[in-house]
């Protein structure tokens, strides 16, 4: 189970909602819900994982972003982090860059450390909008003495003015433990102003067993 949490910890809605490159306005709130069901290829008798996350991002000011990134699982562990995002001098209209500091607790690991950087560009398609972004992440944990290294890349679609689909490319290594690699496609629906209902699945590719459906919501005001 540590295991599990540590690899899924920092799971994130894929994205411009996502932490990132994108700033939040002044003023202006991000609230993201998801629950996680999980169970293994190899062995269907194996009990099923469930956890939740709770994301919130808040403009403090221009070029300054408040977060919030929690994690709780079925067994009632847990992991909070809050940070700040910043954007990189050399951002432009066409592609943002920015680096985010934070700091937090897991039930399992003590105090941790995070420090993350970021890329995002805009496109154009024959069928909408898209992006692809680029979100990378090293987690010191104090108590456990590891870390986790995280890299997310998203490709998304703006198909049409209330759909947006998503692949998202996770990878990472969490302490000595082999590389992973899962795969993420996800579907967000608007539903009202402001408000996005999304549905999505995780595939393991590599020294990742798990197939996991997931279910959340993503508010904006």
């Amino acid at each position: 189970m540590r295991f599990l949490i540590c690899l899924t910890g920092l799971l994130l809605v894929a994205g411009p909602a996502a932490p990132g490159a994108w700033p939040r306005e002044k003023g202006q709130i991000f609230f993201s819900f998801k629950g996680i069901v999980q169970a293994e290829y190899a062995d269907p008798g194996t009990p099923i994982a469930t956890m939740s996350t709770i994301y919130a991002e808040y403009g403090l000011a221009k070029n300054r972003t408040l977060g919030f990134d929690g994690l709780v699982d079925q067994d009632l562990n847990y992991s909070a982090l809050i940070f700040l995002r910043f954007p990189l001098a050399w951002s432009n209209a066409e592609s943002k860059f920015a680096y985010h500091i934070g700091a937090g607790f897991e039930n399992q690991g003590g105090a941790v450390f995070q420090l993350g950087a970021a890329w995002a560009k805009g496109f154009e398609t024959s069928i909408g909008s898209g992006w692809i972004a680029v979100d990378s992440s090293a987690r010191l944990r104090s108590d456990a003495g590891d870390h986790v290294l995280k890299t997310d890349v998203t490709f998304g679609i703006n198909n049409g003015p209330r759909s947006k689909i998503m692949l998202q490319l996770q990878a990472g290594r969490y302490g000595e433990n082999e590389p992973y690699l899962k795969l993420a496609p996800t579907y967000a629906r608007k539903i009202g102003d402001g408000r996005h209902l999304l549905i999505g699945a995780e595939f393991g590719v590599l020294n990742s067993p798990n197939f996991g459906l997931v279910a959340g919501n993503w508010l904006e005001f």
